[in-house]
């Protein structure tokens, strides 16, 4: 799943490849922990006067596609690229990352966007920073919390009667490796308050800001070139 929603990070001076601009930071990097410390007045007046929170240098993807709509240029097409890159890293890491169905990881991609609009990965950050410093973040990173434990679902249940359970199961000596205990079932329903966890593999009831990007059509064709390529080998 890819969150549609995020921040886009830009400088708070004019880009310049001039010799004396090489070293200034606040031209080359866009990292939010440099660029705050060189607030830009007139650029933060002209966000909230175009209706954007403000997020010192930072902007929302939904305001950054407005921005680029205006100047005829196409962000769904971009954002289809973002997805690709992010597919492939998953894809080239999988071996990697432990598949546990009772668990999820966020992840943080940073990419970058050349002048021709085309996505280059920079790093990808394992439970990505989630504080809030300002509107912005407060707006973004409060829906990206709320609607992650949301598609993760994890139904609520009952502690005190999960606890008296594993105490009595401790107790009990081992009746053999091929016993089936046709109580338990029942047990954990009534832990559980009568309510069935989502099955692994089943489409979340409510998605809120997420989409699914896998399994899909475009994971099936990284899949494909990368059989291809070892074929070769």
């Amino acid at each position: 799943f890819i969150y549609r929603e995020g921040f886009a990070r830009l400088s708070s001076e004019p880009y310049s490849t001039e010799q004396g601009d090489i070293s200034n930071r606040f031209i080359h990097l866009t990292n939010s922990s440099i660029q705050k410390y060189n607030v830009n007045s007139v650029q933060q007046r002209s966000l909230k006067a175009d209706g954007c929170l403000a997020g010192g240098s930072k902007i929302s993807l939904e305001y950054l596609a407005r921005k680029l709509k205006q100047n005829g240029l196409n962000f769904s097409e971009m954002w289809s690229e973002i997805v690709e890159v992010v597919l492939k890293t998953l894809y080239c890491t999988q071996d990697a990352i432990p598949g546990h169905p009772n668990s999820f990881e966020l992840f943080g991609f940073d990419v970058l966007i050349d002048a021709d609009l085309k996505p280059w990965l920079i790093e990808v950050n394992a439970s990505p920073s989630l504080a809030r410093e300002n509107e912005l973040d407060y707006r973004i990173k409060d829906a990206v919390v709320r609607d992650t434990i949301q598609i993760a679902a994890a139904p609520a249940f009952d502690r005190d009667m999960l606890a008296n359970l594993i105490r009595k199961k401790m107790s009990e000596k081992s009746k053999g490796r091929w016993h089936v205990d046709k109580d338990l079932p029942a047990q954990i329903h009534q832990i559980l308050g009568g309510e069935t966890p989502r099955q692994f593999g089943e489409m979340p009831k409510d998605m809120g800001n997420y989409e699914r990007i896998a399994p899909s059509k475009m994971w099936d064709e990284i899949q494909k070139l990368h059989s291809k390529k070892m074929n070769k080998k």
